[in-house]
């Protein structure tokens, strides 16, 4: 004990000879600011002390492959020292270890710079490199993770940077994530004005936020002046944040904030001061349910199990207060997890939570990718719902859809099944991103803070109300506790101004609140917040509500001004599923099978007597289809026990799925037949040909006549790959042999062996089955690890334009043209199971695959960014040809980050 104190004594007194060296030597250095423009690197925005001046940064790992570089000013003074001022910030609360980073200047080692784990509280850094260079951190601020942000000086001879000062960063390789961050921030005198929507409650007058840059030092006089306000105050250095009493709540129009600074100058900043009315702001809280990607699978139950406990508590002590407390649990996953392991006496205090109205249950077991469902799996998402009503007498009449953007017409209609009125959709919400928020297209400027009745069609007398939140679930994420209350008035202020700009014609809105991030707590302070709130401010009121509540109350005051609609919001994220495309059409196939034994099972009267048996094998199917894609770092960190982990479990559900089907299967006696194929109404189709140069068909013949007519320049079944992101790069495949396998009175088969990238000896089958009209392609790839983007495609050219595209299932099908609501996906549809083609001449070619849901329309998908974010198409100008997708790795997280192993699928079609 003594030995450790002696060391923690020598390291402060070593600290404390450093920092007054640095303080001596500055009677003779330069202080110049220390960013002034990029050179590489990667760029992150993130949160930092000085907050809307410095939302950017440089950011390197502990990798030993991604360093940063930038330019600073160089020395023109006479000093023989300079010192250079950066915004910097660390991992800390997150780190693992500590860890290194190797400092350059004009590509020669300065120092390094070794950064503590799990440092608490106000903190300094320091010490020494080349050519008696120094470097001292003192710490100011915290993110909501305990990571470090503070102020970095580095002091060089001036010598050095007489010609050039570029600095560079490199985060040794520590096989870790850890990170450090240099902001792009630049010094100097700036003024951010923001009319508020807030009223105070003490002045009656509308509130004005400052957000002020002080670069004249702690003491600064200042005086502001605008129409209704005059005033003087004191600035402190560097960031400031003042809420001021400024205008009269009537008052509209211009304005000029005019900023004066003792010794200093001034600033003018023009304002516009829109209408304002009393809104309520009625906050759903919650925990958005990410089973993995943050946390691995065990960890997710454990975080959720703490939260519903955590809510319980919280509402026994809030009762009887004039703020009433709610919590909504988004997926039934967490709560059949805390009921699996629940004493007696708390299973009775949830029961009775959620009778009270206090915990609010959503109706889906999981947030799904509806696209990639068939119409029965949706209705075993909500199976366990029916369960809990069974045993306890619950009422369901919400279900709450977040992160995921979009949701099929057979999504929707599950829920008109079921009975539910109620449909809260709070897709990603990130305000940097160009379409605010990660893979939403349109959505979010279509469908946000809008509400409308759907119906199954326009005759029918069901309905859903569906309403989108359109600053999403995760809006609020990413703030410090010590920063809440100035990051909910800006951002409130903000949003209130974009309504009033909008003529967003309610008083009642909806604000989804989710603390910290996903699979986050529960915020017990909540109460005393908002009241705070309504105390200080007269408009906007906040209010703690329900889903149940405040669509209630929305379709009281303004159900017969809610427009009716049908169709579908066709969703984005479905793509991500084929990274891992094996498991994905492996567990297609298996929805098949298992709509089969069901039918099996009902004729034969064994429902029942297997229900249990049933319900599980639904589940695994359920979670094989839930929208998480793997760990955070699947792509930077692939080989990562999290990641790694991550997917284990993730293909657990799958692996569970097929063999909960197998014992079923045999305790029940089911002996699967294929289906008879419905002949009725099809042409005939004689022969087929293959084109030798591409692999795909080049003709399909009825009594001699080419049923193909595309003027795209594919073959039908013609796969293509691409690489690459920016730009893609299109491979065609290289025919190796063309073998025939069978020409029969039942059918002609013909083998084509093919290669592609990462895709040697790939072979596809053709088939014509004669006398079921019908004709086959059935690939069967060997396919090798790769870490490069890539995707795989297969062309459809049909006709010059098909006259309307349908897709759907069975006699259920939609009209793209029609069913597309505002806000759609219109790179990909999600396709059930029937996608027909029909040209003008009315004549049409439909299309089937069990393995394969995804189909491009008019071009492939284009991942190739613009302004670092993919653009989304907005209209869809043509559909020849189409193209069924079959596997990619682009997205920035994954299952996995490569593709390998055995892939066989089929797609059919076939002519009315």
């Amino acid at each position: 004990m003594h030995y450790i104190l002696g060391m923690k004594t020598m390291s402060f007194l070593l600290f404390l000879v450093i920092a007054l060296d640095l303080s001596a030597s500055a009677n003779h250095s330069d202080t110049l600011p220390g960013y002034e423009a990029k050179v590489s690197g990667e760029e992150i925005g993130y949160f930092s002390p000085m907050h809307e001046f410095a939302p950017t940064a440089l950011l390197t790992r502990c990798n030993g492959i991604s360093p940063i570089a930038w330019s600073a000013p160089t020395c023109r003074g006479t000093g023989d020292r300079v010192t250079y001022r950066l915004l910097m910030g660390h991992s800390t609360g997150t780190s693992g270890a500590d860890r290194t980073f190797l400092f350059r200047l004009n590509g020669e080692e300065l120092f390094r710079l070794v950064t503590p784990k799990g440092k608490k509280g106000p903190y300094a850094l320091a010490g020494q490199g080349r050519d008696g260079s120094r470097y001292h951190f003192e710490h100011s601020a915290h993110d909501i993770h305990q990571d470090g942000f503070g102020w970095l000086h580095l002091e060089v001879p001036a010598d050095l940077v007489r010609k050039e000062a570029r600095f560079e960063v490199l985060g040794l390789d520590e096989g870790s994530r850890d990170w450090l961050m240099i902001f792009m921030y630049r010094p100097g005198f700036q003024m951010i004005a923001q009319p508020t929507a807030l009223v105070t409650r003490k002045t009656g007058r509308r509130q004005l936020n400052l957000f002020i840059d002080n670069p004249f030092g702690t003491g600064a006089a200042a005086r502001i002046r605008c129409d209704g306000l005059d005033t003087l105050l004191t600035l402190q250095a560097g960031y400031n944040k003042l809420g001021l009493a400024a205008w009269d709540p009537a008052r509209t129009g211009m304005d000029t904030v005019r900023l004066e600074i003792a010794g200093g100058g001034s600033m003018d900043t023009a304002v516009t001061l829109h209408p304002m009315q009393h809104r309520v702001y009625h906050i759903i809280h919650h925990s958005h349910t990410d089973i993995g990607y943050s946390h691995l699978q065990p960890e997710v139950e454990r975080l959720q199990d703490d939260n519903i406990a955590t809510a319980i508590r919280w509402f026994q002590k809030e009762e009887g207060r004039p703020e009433v407390p709610f919590w909504h649990v988004e997926s039934l996953w967490a709560v059949e997890n805390f009921l699996r392991k629940a004493t007696p006496e708390q299973e009775r205090a949830f029961v009775e939570a959620v009778r009270s109205g206090h915990l609010v249950l959503s109706a889906n077991f999981a947030n799904l990718m509806t696209g990639l469902c068939r119409e029965e799996e949706l209705d075993w998402m909500l199976e366990y719902a029916g369960r809990l009503t069974e045993k306890y007498g619950f009422e369901f009449r919400n279900a709450m859809i977040t992160d995921v953007p979009g949701i099929t017409w057979a999504g929707l209609n599950a829920y008109v099944r079921a009975g539910i009125p109620y449909l809260c959709l709070g897709p990603n919400h990130i305000p940097t991103f160009p379409d605010k928020g990660d893979r939403v297209g349109n959505l979010l400027r279509e469908q946000g803070d809008k509400a409308f009745y759907w119906k199954p069609d326009r005759e029918s007398d069901r309905k859903l109300l569906v309403w989108t939140a359109a600053k999403g679930y995760s809006w609020f994420h990413g703030i410090p506790d010590a920063e809440r209350e100035q990051a909910w008035e800006k951002r409130i202020s903000e949003y209130g101004n974009e309504l009033e700009a909008s003529g967003y014609p309610w008083e009642i809105v909806r604000l989804h609140y989710t603390k910290k991030s996903d699979n986050g707590p529960v915020d017990t302070t909540l109460c005393r917040f908002v009241a705070d709130w309504n105390n200080r401010f007269v408009t906007p009121e906040l209010r703690i509500s329900s889903v149940d509540r405040v669509f209630r109350e929305l379709e009281e005051r303004h159900g017969k001004e809610i427009p009716e609609k049908v169709g579908e919001i066709s969703p984005y994220w479905e793509d991500g599923a084929y990274s891992t495309a094996a498991e994905e059409m492996g567990t297609r196939v298996l929805v098949q099978r298992t709509l089969q034994l069901e039918e099996h099972l009902r004729l034969s009267g064994q429902a029942e007597k297997y229900r249990e048996e049933r319900y599980a094998l639904h589940r695994h199917l359920v979670l094989f289809h839930e929208h998480t894609w793997g760990s955070w770092c699947s792509i930077s960190d692939p080989e990562s026990d999290f990641t790694t982990r991550q997917w284990e479990i993730k293909r657990s559900f799958l692996d569970s799925a097929r063999l909960d089907f197998e014992r079923l299967a045999l305790l029940s006696a089911f002996d699967p037949q294929p289906p008879l194929a419905d002949t009725a109404g099809r042409i005939g189709l004689s022969d087929f040909e293959v084109d030798r140069e591409t692999g795909g068909l080049r003709s399909i013949l009825e009594q001699g006549a080419n049923l193909l007519h595309g003027s795209s320049g594919y073959t039908l079944f013609q796969p293509i790959y691409r690489s690459g992101i920016s730009p893609m790069k299109d491979h065609l495949a290289v025919v190796r042999g063309i073998r025939e396998v069978e020409d029969s009175d039942l059918r002609r088969s013909v083998m084509v062996t093919l290669d592609l990238p990462s895709m040697p000896g790939a072979t596809v089958t053709y088939t014509l089955w004669k006398k079921e009209r019908r004709l086959t392609a059935t690939y069967r790839i060997e396919k090798s690890a790769v870490r490069e983007k890539e995707s795989l495609h297969l062309a459809i050219p049909f006709a010059r334009e098909p006259a309307d595209v349908r897709y759907g299932s069975g006699d259920r099908l939609h009209e793209l043209s029609e069913h597309q609501l505002p806000g759609s996906n219109r790179d990909f549809i999600c396709v059930e199971q029937d996608l027909i083609l029909r040209n003008g001449t009315g004549r049409s070619m439909h299309l089937r695959s069990a393995e394969l849901c995804l189909y491009e329309l008019g071009d492939m998908v284009d991942e190739e960014p613009v302004n670092g974010a993919k653009v989304w198409k907005r209209e869809i100008s043509g559909v020849d040809p189409v193209f069924a997708y079959v596997l990619n790795n682009y997205w920035h997280t994954n299952f996995k980050a490569w593709q390998e192993g055995t892939l066989e699928f089929s797609i059919e079609c076939w002519f009315e």
